[in-house]
């Protein structure tokens, strides 16, 4: 099987490919497994990226709580701002191994196409410097300020938004 990049809903995966694909949120460090869970059966469109090995990359446009959302917000000090930005980009990752070929951004391509014409939001460690730049060429900016992880207080998040397209 040629390399193929995947997006659906959760109602259209398999039990087998939703596992997989909590398993790689998981692995991806940022995300509990309780949390990886709802936000796969939840999410607007997963997207991933495969090959004759499996599924090794994922990336999805996630329909968060509330409550996420208005804490992301919150924290960011810009709490009023939450109720513009309905949907979230997330769970971006791709196997260490498989790093370097294209598939982040054919990822990122395929989520925004997904994504349309809506707006969203996204987080990413402020060290994470890929990201913050693959989020960039997206039509996301930083919004608010930088605040610590629930996580991991030495871990300082950045709220990224990409206003609805018109």
């Amino acid at each position: 099987m040629p390399r193929t990049v995947i997006s659906r809903s959760p109602r259209q995966c398999t039990a087998e490919e939703r596992a997989t694909l909590v398993a790689l949120v998981v692995k991806g460090g940022e995300v509990k497994e309780r949390y990886a869970v709802r936000g796969i059966d939840h999410a607007d469109t997963l997207v991933w990226v495969r090959d004759e090995s499996g599924i090794y990359g994922i990336a999805a446009i996630k329909n968060p709580t509330m409550g996420h959302r208005d804490d992301v917000f919150k924290s960011a000090g810009i709490a009023e701002r939450s109720s513009d930005f309905a949907l979230e980009f997330g769970y971006a990752f791709v196997e260490e191994s498989r790093r370097g070929q294209g598939d982040g951004r054919d990822l990122m391509i395929a989520a925004m196409k997904a994504l349309g014409k809506r707006a969203a939001f996204a987080t990413a460690r402020v060290a994470n410097d890929k990201i913050t730049k693959i989020l960039g060429h997206n039509d996301f900016e930083v919004l608010g300020h930088e605040y610590p992880s629930d996580d991991d207080p030495s871990r300082l998040l950045r709220l990224f938004v990409r206003r609805a397209q018109e």
